[in-house]
């Protein structure tokens, strides 16, 4: 079964109150733990939905960033479309879900410690964030990786 075509681009639209509660900060600092969690837990198949969902979200803001635009149903129909098809359907954003999986095929494949994915700028960052931002990363610095976002946070107002 294909799946729907998304039509519209509300869904994925950003929804933030001016000022953030210390209880949404506080779940916000949890999430790094209920993500491993629930990657135990959850099924193959919806952890490939839900992969296919988000490359799609994460490459039409990053193309808008970029200047790009690109309507999220052309990039659903090029990620689903014949390999014939998908050649014409070849635009950036296309090229950047390609490029992202592709990076996370290579961070599967080569599990590596926290120390060696990031700069020493970064490193000494992490450093100097308050205690208990810094504690996000206390586990990072064993053998193996996982995914940590570095974009800009949210400050409290």
């Amino acid at each position: 079964m294909a799946p729907a075509l998304i039509k519209n681009i509300h869904y994925v639209d950003p929804v933030l109150p001016e000022q953030l509660p210390d209880s949404i900060i506080e779940k916000a600092d949890a999430l790094p733990a209920k993500v491993a969690f629930l990657d135990g837990i959850l099924a193959p198949e919806t952890g490939a939905r839900l992969a296919r969902l988000l490359q799609i979200t994460n490459t039409y803001y990053s193309n808008m960033i970029e200047g790009q635009y690109t309507e999220l149903v052309d990039m659903q129909r090029a990620q689903n479309a014949p390999r014939r098809e998908r050649r014409l359907l070849q635009d950036l954003a296309v090229k950047h879900m390609q490029v992202q999986l592709i990076f996370e095929r290579a961070i599967r494949m080569t599990p590596r410690a926290f120390t060696e994915m990031y700069s020493s700028y970064v490193r000494c960052t992490i450093d100097c964030l308050p205690e208990p931002r810094r504690m996000l990363f206390a586990s990072a610095t064993g053998g193996s990786w996982c995914p940590v976002s570095f974009e800009p946070s949210r400050t409290r107002r």
